[in-house]
């Protein structure tokens, strides 16, 4: 890629507090079958030793283009100003601490392509973060809709790549405390505002690390949120967003596998 020339595609990575697996992230990145990316690697106002990672890394490819801040702007702000600065067609979203397999980005534009698609979601193995436990591949749907997503999310941040030539911009919204899953909001925010054909790659192309000590990772706080979601932004009632958290739970189970949620559990 020539240095003022745009590249096909823009990966969008927040850090905050990623040293023990940031470089592991990245390396997966440049170890992409698929060259003609440029990483948006944005340091959240780190205090460990994030930053002096993303420096040196940055320092070994040109296309790593780091960005640092100070302030702790939070993940939903940080990839929205990503997304702003995103010079490619197509744009997809790796967390500091998760992994791709090299043929990842190949194999999803190929798909694209082929199926004249402009969102692409992969299967996923699901990685305990001190890495002595991971899952089976995950059980997906092979296509999605809105309908199918407000009964449960299958789709991984880490897992996607859009066409935003062909969506447009999509940016987030910050939920209101305690809440989270400000990605599944994203998710159902843009497949009720935009045309979204979806093809599914049916391999564990990506590695998600679980972390049960964070807000993402309490259970009870998920499904409080998945209401919070299911009813003030998808605008379900009472009674159709209490079916579809059953499902939610039900599908959660399916997608990841009774024994193998066991054995994490309990190792």
């Amino acid at each position: 890629m020539e240095k003022d020339s745009k590249p096909v595609l823009s990966i969008i990575m927040p850090a905050y507090q990623a040293a023990q697996t940031l470089e592991w992230s990245v390396q997966s990145v440049m170890q992409q079958s698929y060259t003609d990316w440029e990483l948006l690697l944005l340091v959240d106002a780190a205090s460990d030793s994030t930053e002096e990672i993303a420096l040196s890394l940055a320092s070994r490819d040109k296309r790593i283009r780091l960005f640092v801040s100070k302030r702790n702007r939070g993940v939903v702000r940080t990839r929205n100003i990503a997304l702003r600065l995103a010079r490619g067609k197509y744009v997809a979203f790796l967390d500091a601490d998760d992994y791709w397999v090299p043929e990842k980005l190949s194999r999803q534009l190929s798909l694209l392509q082929k199926h004249n698609a402009n969102f692409c979601y992969t299967s996923a193995r699901y990685v305990r973060h001190d890495l002595n436990w991971k899952s089976a591949p995950a059980r997906m749907p092979a296509q999605l809709n809105l309908r199918r997503l407000l009964m449960g999310n299958p789709i991984g941040m880490s897992t996607v790549l859009m066409d935003v030539e062909s969506i447009g911009k999509f940016y987030f919204e910050t939920l209101p405390a305690p809440y989270v899953h400000e990605d599944y909001a994203y998710w159902v925010r843009l497949f009720a505002a935009r045309k979204i054909k979806t093809v599914f790659l049916n391999e564990p192309a990506t590695e998600v690390t679980i972390h049960h000590q964070t807000r993402s990772g309490n259970k009870l706080l998920a499904l409080k949120s998945q209401y919070f979601i299911l009813r003030t932004i998808a605008g379900a009632g009472s009674l159709k967003a209490s079916f579809y958290i059953l499902s939610y739970v039900l599908l959660a189970l399916h997608k990841r596998g009774i024994r193998s949620w066991l054995r994490q559990l309990f190792k």
